[in-house]
């Protein structure tokens, strides 16, 4: 049965608590948690909404949802995991609450996955200060099946933008790296150039497997937005993944970047090949130009990326109307 939390609960809740902690996080000392069980108990859990699951009058487990939806606490006890409670508890919640969010460490391979199946994304990657362990930032939002997922492909969304765009309404930002030099450093690069073998030719795919969960993670929703600025040459690449997005059945709109005549015809001369590969979908063509700017290359680059942007999120506005603009 799954009710309200009472005060009579109080005792074994903290004792399903402290028993998950030290069981779930086996690289974090014991200490840390006895440490802070008088402060769960007193603080956290009075500022919370919490609810149990009891089966014969015996509390197996609790969810505590902060006010803003931060969710400080989701336990189980053993002997009922993957029982499907923990699942009940989370659906209970994404009825009451627009948007959830959580923290959990990365070395809670468990825990990732559960959150992950459960619809949960990861927005960011961090340092727990407290205990020096990386943690992901995890959010579910109500709101994400009408997003559109934006993947810049074989480059990298300046860190202010991603940054900008982290808690955006509407767009979702993702780069897949194949032959960037950039470093990847943040949870919205998607680095897939281990799976690749380069030469002259192209690049020939090691592990497919690998790379359509690649794609997968890219692609999160099903209207998305192909960001392309150049035209290397990946024709097998390009290929898997034009398969992947209609076998996904992805409603999907490829935008091509207006060449900076500093650039040269070189440049004009891909954007018109990207044309010819992507011609089975809806095309766009961003109109920035950074004409009477005087800006360094890098900024000129960033300035395009952020007017590109402006432009996408206007279209994605009235995704299902677009009309593409290629002629």
């Amino acid at each position: 049965m799954l009710r309200e939390f009472r005060e009579s609960d109080i005792d074994k809740i903290m004792k399903i608590w402290r028993d998950g902690n030290f069981k779930a996080h086996n690289f974090i000392p014991n200490k840390y948690w006895s440490d802070n069980y008088m402060k769960v108990q007193n603080e956290y859990l009075r500022k919370s909404d919490t609810w149990v699951y009891t089966e014969n009058k015996d509390l197996q487990a609790f969810i505590s949802v902060m006010q803003d939806g931060y969710i400080g606490a989701l336990f189980v006890i053993p002997e009922i995991q993957r029982d499907g409670i923990g699942t009940m508890l989370i659906n209970h919640c994404k009825n009451l609450y627009e948007r959830l969010y959580l923290n959990v460490y990365e070395k809670n391979v468990g825990a990732t996955m559960f959150y992950k199946a459960m619809g949960f994304k990861k927005i960011r990657v961090q340092i727990d200060e407290a205990t020096q362990e990386k943690e992901y930032i995890m959010e579910w939002s109500k709101s994400d099946k009408d997003k559109v997922s934006v993947v810049y492909l074989d480059n990298s969304f300046n860190e202010e933008l991603v940054k900008k765009y982290a808690n955006d309404d509407i767009l979702e930002l993702n780069c897949i790296e194949v032959y960037s030099e950039n470093k990847v450093d943040n949870i919205n690069n998607i680095d897939i150039r281990p799976l690749l073998v380069k030469s002259e030719l192209g690049v020939r795919v090691k592990d497919h497997i690998a790379l359509i969960a690649a794609f997968s993670r890219a692609f999160r929703n099903k209207k998305a937005v192909l960001y392309i600025n150049n035209s290397n040459n990946y024709d097998m690449l390009e290929n898997l993944l034009k398969d992947f997005i209609k076998v996904k059945k992805i409603n999907l709109l490829v935008v091509l970047q207006k060449p900076f005549l500093i650039e040269g015809n070189k440049k004009i001369k891909q954007s018109e090949v990207l044309e010819q590969k992507y011609n089975m979908f809806p095309i766009y063509k961003c109109n920035y130009d950074q004409k009477g700017e005087k800006l360094s290359f890098k900024d000129a680059f960033y300035k395009r990326d952020e007017e590109c942007l402006k432009e996408i999120k206007e279209i994605c506005k009235n995704f299902n109307d677009f009309k593409t603009n290629k002629e």
